[in-house]
């Protein structure tokens, strides 16, 4: 299964998941959730059960904030 990551094209976090996961050579994919209302981010809220930014799927797991995404990255490593 694809890791994606779910976050907003210009949010800092979201930046600093993506520089981590390529300076770690972690393949990804990238979708930008877009504006605050939009269907995508109102989809990824119930899927996830909260409205925090950025969210990680991986391998059927979801990882919810800049903490417990980079806390996975290093588990990865």
């Amino acid at each position: 299964m694809a890791r994606v990551l779910f976050g907003k094209e210009r949010d800092s976090e979201t930046n600093k998941i993506r520089t981590i996961l390529a300076d770690a050579n972690i393949p990804y994919f990238f979708t930008d959730v877009g504006h605050q209302f939009s269907d995508l981010r109102d989809v990824l809220q119930v899927l996830s059960n909260s409205k925090k930014l950025p969210v990680m799927v991986d391998e059927g797991v979801t990882y919810i904030g800049y903490e417990s995404i980079r806390k996975h990255c290093g588990e990865i490593l």
